[in-house]
């Protein structure tokens, strides 16, 4: 009557006299607009969510594309084991490291793949990864042909269900400690040489405090060359201390200074 619509589900029978001889039909109506509506939600909803899974799916399966290739292609060495050191799987370049191939290395263990002098401070960062969670540190490793290698280790823990497995990150610093350790010998080398010379040498901060100096700096003073003069500053050794205020102008506008 109010020109809405809406929707009716109707049941038809039969209807038949006292003789039995068909003389029309009856009919039983139920309003089922509501139940409409929410079939109509309900199918909806269906379709949206089918349509939610497939694009979810495909987004997983590229995720897990990017995923294999970073794994795959990193150029840091990732392996996966469990708490008790058994290495579930591990990338190429762990391989390359190591020299082991994909099955040879899935039977090992991770300390199997520390030299002997190592195990303890490997036992120390497992009990730490185990407390936070994620832990960096310097190690060395051995190769299956025996060759020792220092390398920087980055381990996160991470869960799966209900297991806890460990991610390690390797990244070899052969040729960073080989470059640690020339400079190192180069600075002796320089620190050597610096000692020996006739001339007072000296380093200072900007506000004249010691940094260094080698023995015959401080023999010029009339200091010991034994005794530590670090705690002092080079203003105390200048007759007139406003003077070294002019030499200090002069250096920062040139460079250098001279008198």
């Amino acid at each position: 009557k109010s020109g809405e619509k809406a929707v009716f589900e109707t049941s038809v029978y039969l209807k038949y006299d006292s003789n039995g001889k068909k003389i029309g039909f009856y009919g039983i109506v139920r309003d089922i607009t509501q139940r409409k509506k929410e079939e109509d939600l309900e199918e909806k909803f269906k379709i949206e969510l089918a349509q939610t899974v497939r694009l979810r799916t495909k987004e997983l399966e590229v995720s897990k594309e990017k995923y294999i290739s970073l794994f795959e292609f990193s150029n840091d060495g990732i392996f996966f084991h469990d708490l008790e050191g058994n290495i579930i799987d591990a990338n190429q370049k762990v391989l390359e490291q190591f020299g082991y191939d994909k099955k040879e290395i899935l039977t090992l263990k991770v300390p199997q793949l520390h030299p002997i002098s190592d195990l303890v401070e490997s036992r120390k960062a497992f009990n730490e990864i185990s407390k936070k969670g994620f832990v960096r540190f310097e190690t060395n490793f051995k190769r299956k042909n025996g060759e020792i290698f220092p390398a920087e280790v980055s381990s996160s823990l991470f869960t799966i269900g209900e297991e806890k497995f460990i991610q390690g990150v390797v990244r070899d610093i052969t040729n960073r400690k080989q470059s640690e350790s020339k400079l190192k010998e180069s600075e002796e080398k320089y620190r050597n040489m610096v000692n020996k010379l006739d001339l007072g040498f000296y380093q200072v901060d900007w506000n004249g405090n010691l940094l260094d100096y080698n023995p015959a700096f401080s023999f010029l003073l009339g200091f010991d060359p034994t005794e530590r003069i670090l705690n002092k500053n080079v203003r105390e050794f200048w007759q007139v201390p406003v003077e070294r205020d002019k030499y200090l102008i002069s250096m920062k506008k040139k460079g250098f200074a001279k008198n």
